[in-house]
């Protein structure tokens, strides 16, 4: 329901809206990513065929199967290109300006408003590898961040502990993190966006361990009864179902990284190395 929202939101600022009649928008596969592809495209999208990295419901860092991730979304002044799993945007990067979108989202978000994202990938993933053409030509970096992935404590202190190579132990793939120095939007912003009103956070989670947010709406009773409207109208959103890849796959994979780039697999695959 949250990434929904700020699909919506997203869909309505005025920066988006002009690159998309204009410009380049490129979405990088993630499953709220997902949600803003529908948003600003009309298509409907697997959610969790349009994933990559992902963490399952049962605490494992993992990946979307690759034989069945979707491919990446760019809209060109309105018209939408595809790009296979097995590339990336760099080319698109290349022809984008400041005037031009790139659409990343996150995995953790600090209390000072501070993303940043997961990395399975040792040379950095897609993101790690056209972060420098972002930031060094000005291209706008949207990242659409759901409250719940807020953690206590700075960014720059889980990065610092992070890494790869310092995991001894892990419960799915090791991982390090980059920090996503471009426009967090969050729930909040969604809420302020398409109505006017405010939205104050009060909780997070429910009794069934959902990661449930709770807010309270303050303003004037247009926004307000605008908000109480859209919020009802995404009760219904269906739950995105991951599609991971098999350890036993994965292994192959993970076998030819750890040999290349000198880091430790993922102790699931592992157990079907020979």
């Amino acid at each position: 329901m949250s990434k929904r929202l700020i699909a919506k939101g997203i869909a309505k600022l005025d920066f988006v809206k002009e690159a998309l009649k204009n410009g380049i928008i490129g979405i990088a596969n993630s499953t709220t990513g997902a949600f803003i592809v529908e948003e600003l495209t009309g298509e409907k999208v697997d959610k969790g065929r349009y994933a990559c990295g992902i963490i399952t419901s049962d605490g494992r860092t993992c990946v979307t199967d690759f034989d069945q991730q979707l491919p990446t979304v760019i809209i060109i002044k309105g018209n939408v290109h595809r790009i296979p799993p097995n590339q990336n945007m760099y080319p698109y990067v290349m022809k984008m300006g400041p005037d031009d979108v790139i659409i990343k989202s996150g995995n953790v978000l600090d209390p000072y408003g501070r993303a940043a994202v997961m990395l399975g990938d040792p040379d950095g993933g897609e993101i790690g590898q056209i972060i420098g053409l972002i930031l060094g030509k000005g291209i706008k970096l949207l990242v659409p961040m759901t409250l719940n992935k807020t953690i206590p404590i700075p960014i720059e202190k889980a990065i610092a502990e992070s890494g790869i190579c310092k995991v001894s132990k892990s419960m799915g793939m090791p991982i390090g993190l980059l920090p996503l120095p471009g426009k967090v939007f969050t729930e909040i912003d969604a809420i302020k966006v398409l109505t006017g009103a405010e939205a104050i956070p009060i909780s997070m989670g429910s009794a069934e361990g959902d990661g449930i947010l709770t807010m309270i709406i303050k303003g004037d009773e247009r926004s307000v009864e605008e908000a109480w409207k859209i919020i009802n109208e995404i009760k219904n959103e269906p739950k995105v179902k991951a599609i991971p890849m098999s350890c036993e796959k994965c292994a192959k994979i993970m076998k030819k990284d750890a040999e290349k780039y000198n880091v430790p697999i993922c102790p699931y695959a592992k157990r079907y190395l020979s």
